[in-house]
């Protein structure tokens, strides 16, 4: 059997995804969890301001392998460096004005107007490679990915297609450059003739208009006015055809360029220019939170059901909204070993349940994009799934009541969990009798210890969290000073909620000993 032929090497050169398929699947669609866990807000924040690159998608899809993971990371690293940050910043900004040229090209309808447009493009295209290949050079890239490029950009800028493009279009800017014609304007006629060393009457007529400048020539500049159109108008294009009539050559060859050189970006410079955003508008939704004191780390992944461990994690969407406002973000860890699988989450409303149960969700998916995650530690088994249940409350679509409404959406998640999934379930069962949620809370337990799935529960049910070896009571902390004041903070402890009730209860003087002291006074 023939050894299979090695794949191009455009084909797989991507920071995204080496020697695989580049780019998330065609076709991915915004995941079922995001709008529990908050994510769409997430990737709303994290991809605004770079539309112009469709970053969504890349936020999607996770990762098949810890391996595939890693690769990220290591182009997180990279491009955590200053000097190769700025690198790319600088390269992303004139590829940006490529697309500004050949966009404006695009949109123009008279036909030199569009060649001169596109030659602009051309050369800044150019300049963009050059400089990003030997601004890698210098900065010495550590990560597979932005190595594999380099190597990529090396032997690119001896092909033909580069050097072809390079030389042609150097040419044609300096032919151009070269033209020089006359203007003669007599009333409402205008004469273009070939420069003929008449003399330069620029300087006389600056002298001349200079005593309406204030003595600053320049003061046109500072006043505010309306952009100069794109379109030329008739008069400019008039002078414009006049100027190639005389100089047909150099309009020859630019016409000629324009024809051959459609599409000249090339696939993998392309393909990186969009895939690196994804890097960077996530390194830069960071910076705020990092500013501010928060810690974020690389996991490290598995793809063997094993430890879970996050230490100092917190709410990614919150956390930038109280980082906004100068308010403290509380952390806390999450934590499963050995046979562990269940989090079952307990105690007062408004205490952090829910902002806890999100976190667990959004730690595995920033995981399972190769992301750096809110935390100091982190060591996580590589998700396949995140399934989510929250209250949608009762509306007219749920036409068979909120109960009926609620198995039906575990069905559907059960049904397609693996021992691999993550699954985050937030207080269900509320709309039906204490003896009946849980009932119902125990038969889900069961099922969901029988998956082996990764699981945090939070509930108003403190004997789900005695429910089996394979479960870990976390219970949202009071102050001891203050029963009704909320710490935020979750700790591994057996549930107790008629301690709550207590200490609310002695907090208001009614207590079993104070109202048993009253009584007998």
């Amino acid at each position: 059997m023939s050894a299979s032929a090695p794949k191009p090497l455009h084909q797989v050169v991507s920071v995204l995804s080496g020697g695989q398929p580049a780019g998330p699947p065609a076709g991915v669609n915004e995941p079922a969890c995001f709008a529990d866990l908050n994510l769409d807000q997430l990737v709303r924040s994290v991809t605004a301001g770079r539309e112009e690159y469709d970053l969504r998608s890349f936020f999607y899809a996770s990762l098949p392998s810890p391996a595939q993971a890693e690769y990220r990371h290591e182009v997180f690293r990279d491009l955590d460096r200053p000097e190769m940050r700025s690198v790319v910043d600088s390269f992303a900004r004139e590829m940006r004005l490529v697309r500004e040229c050949l966009a404006q090209a695009r949109a123009v309808h008279h036909r030199l107007q569009k060649w001169l447009l596109f030659l602009d493009a051309a050369l800044a295209y150019g300049e963009a490679v050059e400089s990003l290949a030997s601004g890698l050079s210098a900065a010495g890239p550590g990560s597979a990915g932005l190595r594999a490029l380099s190597d990529y950009l090396a032997c690119h800028l001896t092909s033909a297609a580069h050097s072809g493009l390079r030389e042609d279009a150097r040419r044609i800017e300096r032919s151009v450059a070269h033209i020089t014609y006359t203007l003669h304007i007599r009333g409402n006629r205008v004469t273009v003739r070939p420069y003929a060393q008449e003399a330069d009457y620029g300087d006389d007529v600056r002298a001349t208009f200079e005593k309406f400048s204030g003595g600053d020539a320049r003061i046109a500049e500072r006043r505010p006015g309306f952009p100069a159109p794109l379109e030329v108008d008739h008069v400019e294009a008039g002078i414009l055809e006049r100027v190639a009539a005389l100089f047909p050559e150099p309009f020859a060859d630019l016409a000629k360029f324009f024809d051959q050189w459609q599409g000249f970006t090339d696939p993998v410079i392309g393909r990186f220019d969009r895939e690196v955003q994804f890097y960077l508008a996530y390194l830069d939704y960071l910076r705020p939170l990092q500013a501010a004191g928060l810690a974020f780390c690389y996991p490290q992944l598995s793809e063997q059901p094993g430890q879970t461990a996050v230490t100092d994690t917190f709410d990614l969407v919150l956390a930038v909204k109280l980082a906004a406002a100068r308010q403290p973000v509380i952390c806390n860890d999450i934590r499963l070993t050995g046979a562990e699988r269940l989090l079952v989450v307990t105690g007062p409303n408004q205490a952090g349940k829910t902002t806890y149960a999100r976190a667990f969700g959004q730690v595995h998916h920033l995981a399972s994009l190769g992301c750096p995650v809110p935390g100091t530690y982190a060591t996580l088994p590589l998700p396949d799934r995140i399934f989510t249940h929250f209250d949608r409350g009762e509306g007219i679509e749920t036409r068979g009541g909120k109960l009926h409404d609620d198995l039906i959406r575990l069905r559907y998640v059960l049904n397609r969990a693996t021992s691999r999934s993550v699954l985050v379930l937030n207080e269900i069962f509320t709309s039906t009798t204490l003896a009946d949620a849980l009932g119902l809370s125990t038969r889900l337990a069961e099922r969901v210890t029988a998956l082996g799935c990764r699981c945090v529960w939070v509930t108003f049910l403190d004997e789900v969290s005695r429910h089996s070896p394979q479960t870990v009571s976390v219970v949202a902390m009071l102050s001891p000073d203050d029963p009704a004041a909320r710490t935020f903070r979750l700790e591994r402890r057996p549930a107790d909620g008629r301690a709550y009730a207590q200490a609310v209860a002695r907090q208001h003087r009614l207590g079993y000993a104070q109202v048993r002291a009253r009584i007998m006074s």
